[in-house]
């Protein structure tokens, strides 16, 4: 499908809500609290993306994604490094960019899930998708590896590949070990990005949960056909850790943590999560210091991978947003205008 390319937006586009994605119109905002909720509120920002901006630099998007057309040219390598008594697996896109980007492939699923982000992303950055212990092509662990050893076990990952600090990337389960990180070792995060996370909506039934997921796998059958494979192969090579973070997802509240992260955080969430739904999204931008929440409009549980363009541009525009107005709790409130 070809780009369709838009003039460039001028600086009056902060203060709209609404933007043009190439030729399809999306909406990025906080959802519309209730009365009760908006004082709780009142801190969050809405990310705006302003796109084909000379400044900025930011991608031009497509108008959809087409269905496994990222496989057909991969530009990640396939890696191992052994950390600690580990020995871990990752992939690794982009040589040189403003930022080094650190995803954490979720434990039910492998960095292969990731790949059309990796690719989206590796265009501006310098991008690593790491599956933990207990996940994908890594080490089992004989006992769960909880968010708090992940946070441990990722300082010492870092300082392997000489990563002195990167934007650091949680997805649904790996949400509480991004957090762990960014809370305990805050050097190591320049920028926390939440997509999706579990933690948030605890306590929940995990019937509803599992219901959800069966939803949202039905919304994103491209991703879902080869999303259950990914899964098999940890059930049956990790059961022990995959068993245990489907129950983390249903019991642990990873707020009281999330409050202590101090340094500028993305909150990623789909309008159609029924996986973690929105709400969870909005009570991580209630307890967090330094949030700015993106909804996408279309999007689901996976939409980072649904729409790799639309989620790089997120990200992209977010880091330039911070980076632009500095990184103070302060600066962070004021780099957007309120919705």
């Amino acid at each position: 499908m070809q780009n369709v390319r838009l003039p460039s937006v001028s600086a009056s586009c902060v203060r709209k809500t609404k933007l043009f994605w190439a030729a399809e119109p999306l909406r990025l905002k906080i959802e519309r609290p209730t009365r009760s909720a908006q004082h709780r509120l009142s801190r969050t920002h809405t990310l705006v993306v302003c796109h084909n901006n000379p400044r900025k630099g930011l991608l031009a998007s497509t108008t959809s994604w087409t269905p496994f057309s990222w496989e057909l040219k991969p530009k990640y390598d396939s890696k191992f490094v052994t950390v600690g008594k580990y020995r871990a697996h990752y992939l690794a896109a982009g040589t040189t960019g403003n930022k080094d980007i650190l995803i954490l492939a979720s434990q039910v699923v492998v960095a292969r899930s990731y790949r059309s982000t990796l690719n989206a992303l590796s265009r501006k950055h310098r991008v690593i998708c790491v599956e933990l212990p207990g996940c994908g092509r890594s080490d089992s662990v004989q006992l769960p590896f909880t968010h708090q050893q992940s946070a441990e076990w990722l300082t010492q990952f870092m300082e392997q590949l000489d990563i002195q600090s990167a934007v650091v990337i949680g997805h649904s389960c790996s949400g509480p070990p991004a957090i762990a990180l960014a809370a305990s070792y805050s050097e190591r995060v320049s920028h926390l990005v939440l997509m999706s996370s579990i933690g948030g909506h605890a306590p929940r039934a995990l019937a509803k949960i599992v219901v959800g997921r069966v939803h949202d796998a039905l919304l994103e059958l491209q991703y879902s056909i080869p999303g259950v494979f990914h899964g098999l192969y940890n059930v049956f090579l990790h059961a022990r850790n995959f068993w245990y973070w489907v129950r983390m997802s249903s019991t642990l509240d990873i707020t009281p943590e999330a409050a202590a992260v101090h340094v500028p955080t993305l909150l990623c969430w789909g309008k159609h999560d029924h996986t973690c739904r929105l709400p969870a999204g909005h009570r991580f931008a209630e307890v967090m210091p330094m949030p700015q929440l993106y909804v996408s409009e279309k999007g689901s549980h996976n939409w980072l991978i649904q729409r790799p363009e639309e989620f790089a541009d997120v990200v992209s525009s977010f880091i330039d947003s911070t980076e632009a107005s500095g990184k103070t709790e302060d600066a962070c409130k004021q780099a957007l205008p309120h919705d």
